[in-house]
């Protein structure tokens, strides 16, 4: 009995255990299924990720057998998957980059790891950059290698951009480190003169005039601090001397895995130099108009100085000491004149009265004159060009130049010299235009007056026409001569440049447009009126009442019949009032209100039959276009002699309808 309860725990205890074995084998075998879930898993997610890579993905042997590719390297090569699996990684690319990529792979089985960038050649021979990388893996006592390739398309295209930027741009790209140029492009050589060779290595600062050089140090100081930086101007001395302007911008870069700054340097002296012409010819513009108000006001002052100087002399005997003194008053008055003709002619606001010439006709009759002007020990030579177009201009004013730049150039060479007039034609194309502010391409004559005197140094240049600037001593000149050559030359339609250095002389060369017309040919000079007298009826209308009084009176002296007015309003209402003729309306063109060719339209339409002389000290567009006198105008240049007025006043009115 014992013995059979012994076999039934015996039996009950091996049932336990094999219970025990059973959940133990269920729990293995569970485990086994969780982890085989959990590689498949591992593997699709493994397989997602290969395939959603942003390149290429392989796996090859140390013979070369593909053992695993995404999807993206049958897609790029156009190779299939059974293709792809009996080739070769080589097998993948061609020349130059089938030696390189071979060297990269033999360095990553024996280094651990590689990077290259090849062509990738697809099964129809097309090419595509890529960045490869690869690492070597050991699995089971096995090398491998894994590699992903990258698509470098953009950023080869972007490196070639920047290559042709970089060598074929027109302005200067350089890296800078630790104040060292490091890298510099071949249009940063060409502005600057130097080599690479010559640049490389030197310190940057060396290119920089010295009184720059410490404001490039503060922007780079600033700039590597971190804070904004705007584009810089600076003067630069190139290798052959000449001291030019550049504008630089400079911002922080890498140069071989270490801090630099990139900067790129343009040259502006051209850009800086029209700008230099623009404040020139602001500041000459500006001078111009405060010159014509000034010739205005002070030839109303003369006009009425002289005036009186005449009536004066009129009463008095010729033996009286007074008329002496007179005479005096008189040749003042004139000389002040001149004065005033010449800030007219600076500020372009004179009467011209042009005509079609020849420049060469003028030069060949000015040459005795010219000779005996400039003296003895002074060589002229003339250069006429044959067949030199046609010009049209004021006689007078160009004779004037002519005179005034001879004079200018005797006064520059005090021990002797030579002075040269030159003429020829001249095309000034876009070119030209864009270096010489307000010049209209165009065929044009040149007239050039040039000394081998004393020069000029660029601060002088810049200021030789303004009016009263002069480099002679007090008494030896007004400053008006270069002055009033300007006004003349840009009142004609033309251009005038200086060109001079100190101890080599200088050069000024005017630029009038050609005209196609045939050269005018003087006519006879016109008769000049003897009798002055009258008893007709004028209306002066004159808002300065010292200048409306003393034409009065000479008018009456002549014996006039003598109607005033200070404005158009009491002009019109003087006109209404008189029931008599009047003969003429004298008046000046700038009065306050209503201007006098306003004003004398309005009046002519109220008496149809008075005639019309106008008189101003200062042109306005009302009688004038571009400072030419229209033709049925009457004009009286102020200052003017009672004589002179009472002489034109007859010409007008013995002039029929």
């Amino acid at each position: 009995m014992k013995d059979e309860d012994k076999s039934k725990e015996q039996l009950l205890q091996e049932v336990k255990e094999l219970r025990l074995q059973l959940w133990e084998l269920e729990q293995s075998e569970k485990s086994r299924s969780l982890m085989a879930q959990n590689l498949l898993k591992e593997k699709i997610l493994s397989e997602a990720v290969i395939e959603s890579l942003p390149g290429i993905f392989y796996i090859f042997d140390t013979q070369g057998k593909m053992i695993r590719w995404n999807e993206a390297l049958e897609n790029i090569t156009r190779y299939s998957t059974e293709e792809i699996a009996c080739m070769q990684p080589l097998d993948f690319f061609a020349g130059e980059d089938r030696k390189k990529t071979a060297t990269a792979i033999s360095q990553a089985f024996a280094e651990g790891k590689t990077t290259v960038e090849a062509d990738l050649v697809s099964k129809d021979n097309g090419k595509i950059p890529y960045l490869l990388s690869g690492n070597r893996i050991t699995l089971d006592g096995q090398d491998y290698l894994v590699g992903l390739g990258i698509d470098i398309t953009k950023r080869r295209r972007l490196e070639e951009a920047f290559r042709d930027l970089f060598f074929y741009a027109p302005i200067g790209i350089y890296i800078v480190q630790k104040r060292k140029l490091r890298l510099v492009n071949p249009g940063f050589q060409k502005i600057t003169g130097y080599s690479e060779k010559e640049l490389l290595g030197n310190d940057c600062l060396n290119l920089a005039t010295p009184e720059y050089k410490d404001k490039i140090r503060v922007s780079a100081v600033d700039m590597l601090k971190g804070k904004t930086t705007t584009p810089y101007e600076y003067q630069f001395q190139t290798k052959g001397g000449e001291i030019r302007w550049a504008m630089e911008s400079v911002t922080t870069t890498s140069f071989n895995g270490k801090k630099a700054s990139i900067g790129y340097f343009m040259d502006i002296t051209e850009r800086k130099r029209l700008e230099n012409q623009l404040t020139q010819s602001q500041r000459m513009e500006a001078v111009g108009i405060l010159a014509g108000g000034i010739a205005h006001d002070f030839n109303n002052l003369l006009t009425a100085i002289m005036g009186y100087g005449e009536l004066m002399k009129m009463d008095l005997d010729k033996n009286d000491p007074h008329y002496h003194y007179n005479d005096e008053i008189m040749k003042t008055a004139t000389r002040g004149s001149t004065l005033t003709h010449q800030l007219l002619a600076f500020s372009r606001k004179q009467i011209l009265q042009p005509s079609v010439l020849s420049i060469n006709n003028l030069v060949s009759s000015m040459e005795k004159l010219l000779r005996r002007l400039i003296g003895e020990d002074i060589e002229l030579v003339t250069r006429i060009a044959p067949e030199l177009g046609a010009v049209r201009a004021d006689k007078g004013q160009i004779e004037q130049i002519i005179m005034n730049l001879a004079v200018n150039a005797r006064d520059a060479m005090p021990y002797g010299g030579k002075l040269t007039i030159e003429t020829s034609n001249a095309l000034l194309d876009e070119t030209y235009g864009r270096t010489h502010l307000d010049v209209a391409p165009g065929r044009y004559v040149m007239l050039a007056v040039s000394d081998n005197g004393l020069g000029m140094d660029a601060a002088t240049q810049a200021h030789i026409f303004e009016p009263f600037f002069t480099t002679k001593t007090l008494g030896q000149g007004t400053g008006l001569g270069l002055a009033t050559v300007y006004g003349i030359v840009k009142q004609s339609g033309g251009h005038i440049w200086v060109y001079s250095e100190e101890g080599q002389g200088t050069t000024f060369k005017i630029y009038l447009p050609q005209v196609e017309e045939a050269v005018t040919v003087s006519g006879p000079k016109t008769v000049v009126t003897t009798q002055l007298k009258g008893s007709e009826t004028i209306l002066v209308v004159e808002d300065d009442d010292t200048l409306r009084n003393v034409i009065a009176r000479g008018l009456k002296k002549y014996g006039y019949k003598v109607l005033t007015a200070a404005n158009g309003g009491e002009a019109l209402m003087t006109c209404e009032k008189k029931k008599g003729p009047i003969h003429l309306l004298l008046t000046d063109v700038i009065l306050p209100q209503m201007g006098g060719r306003e004003l004398a339209e309005r009046l002519t339409l109220l008496r149809p039959d008075m005639k019309v002389l106008y008189m101003s000290g200062y042109t306005e567009n009302a009688i004038v276009h571009h400072g030419i006198l229209n033709e049925d105008v009457g004009f009286l240049q102020k200052p003017f002699k009672v004589n002179a007025m009472a002489q034109k006043i007859r010409e007008i009115l013995d002039t029929p309808e």
